[in-house]
């Protein structure tokens, strides 16, 4: 999620983690809640367009909800407990978090400026 949708759920994250859930996020922007563990995806122009106006989420496996919005529309989505949707979203965030730990260790190795020209044709799927 992004700053933006962040206050709109760091209450339940909050009374969550404090029950002793396990809370794991993939947060894009400069600012983020610090509640469980956390991962920072980059952004730039690319990520922006692909992921701006989304929220993912997924509880236990099992309930998945999906969100979207278009810039001065409302938002529009899904929540869901069928099972193979629920493990899709969740595969979804884990692949996203698997994309985070990956890009951040080349991003170490490489450096930023290497990466940031590199990222753009990593996810034009017709390349290649």
């Amino acid at each position: 999620f992004w700053e933006s949708e962040s206050r709109d759920i760091q209450a339940a994250l909050q009374a969550a983690f404090q029950r002793g859930v396990k809370v794991v996020s993939v947060q894009y922007g400069p600012n983020y809640l610090a509640i469980g563990k956390v991962f920072r995806h980059i952004v730039n122009d690319c990520v922006i367009d692909r992921h701006q106006y989304t929220l993912t989420l997924v509880v236990d496996d099992r309930k998945g909800l999906y969100m979207g919005q278009t810039p001065g529309r409302d938002w529009s989505g899904f929540w869901t407990t069928h099972p193979g949707i629920a493990r899709l979203t969740a595969n979804y965030i884990r692949h996203d978090i698997f994309s985070c730990k990956l890009l951040n260790r080349l991003e170490q190795q490489i450096g930023q400026e290497a990466l940031a020209g590199e990222l753009q044709s990593i996810l034009d799927i017709y390349s290649d």
